[in-house]
């Protein structure tokens, strides 16, 4: 039987993680931690406001209990390309969990991040389709700001 580290090649060595997350593409949780570290020391020294856009598909557990994990993986891709679809130059788009996902907003004021949150949110929950079947995601999202 293979051991944890063996299973898992990065365990021994973090360097080297991967940067994209396999299944949707976007920037891997280690990777958007670390573009939160600099945005948020560059924010610190330019006192130039960033958010944290944070996205969830709510209903995944029910995708992939009435269609398969094979289709909630599907379903994962279509709602990160849209996410990644709907950042502006200079940010970053990563999955930090199984269905959460971060956007990371450097130079966005809490005013700017509230105008285009219902946007967004109206974008992530628009219906997929997923193979033979549509799915209609359930969308939560929260901000989080330094000081503008």
């Amino acid at each position: 039987m293979d051991s944890p580290d063996e299973a898992n090649p990065w365990a021994s060595e973090p360097q080297l993680a991967p940067t994209v997350d396999e299944t949707t593409g976007v920037s891997s949780r280690r990777a958007v931690l670390e573009v939160i570290d600099r945005s948020l020391r560059e924010s610190a020294s330019t006192l130039r406001p960033m958010t944290v856009l944070i996205a969830e598909f709510g209903n995944l557990g029910l995708v992939n209990e009435s269609l398969g994990q094979a289709s909630g993986d599907l379903a994962l891709g279509v709602f990160a390309s849209r996410l990644s679809r709907a950042a502006h130059v200079g940010e970053t788009v990563g999955r930090i969990s199984g269905k959460s996902f971060m956007m990371v907003c450097p130079g966005q004021t809490d005013a700017q991040l509230q105008a285009r949150a219902a946007s967004l949110v109206q974008q992530l929950s628009a219906e997929m389709q997923i193979g033979d079947r549509r799915v209609q995601p359930s969308v939560h999202r929260s901000e989080e700001h330094t000081s503008e």
